[in-house]
């Protein structure tokens, strides 16, 4: 972290972000959402890169996969995001469109350190 053109910005102390909960802070490019899911922090533009919606509206869950007929099989327990709007799925490890890889979330790193999480947004 500490590039050129980049800033780093508090999102809140690492006790105000429990697990599973995200927090959003403004920046004069759009909102960022960071998220705690299984251990891990995640920072994202909340934005859907297909339609625009705001993707943390709805929590970060695991969604189902190709399974056998009248089963039902849970995967990606790293998570998923779900657009509220044309429920399209992006995978939380890589921001990846499960509809369409090509598609990806705008991704900022992010760490906790010192008790605070900080996340990396350019300038």
């Amino acid at each position: 972290m500490g590039k050129i053109g980049m800033t780093l910005h508090q999102v809140c102390t690492s006790d105000e972000l429990a697990e599973g909960q995200h927090r959003l802070i403004s920046h004069h490019k759009g909102e960022v959402g960071v998220v705690r899911y299984n251990g891990r922090l995640v920072a994202i533009r909340n934005k859907c890169p297909h339609a625009g919606a705001q993707l943390l509206l709805k929590p970060v869950r695991r969604t189902t996969v190709s399974s056998c007929p009248h089963q039902i099989e849970l995967g990606y327990q790293d998570g998923v995001f779900t657009c509220p709007w044309h429920h399209w799925e992006f995978d939380l490890r890589d921001g990846s469109c499960l509809a369409d890889p090509r598609l990806k979330l705008e991704r900022f790193p992010v760490e906790e350190t010192g008790g605070k999480i900080l996340v990396e947004i350019p300038d």
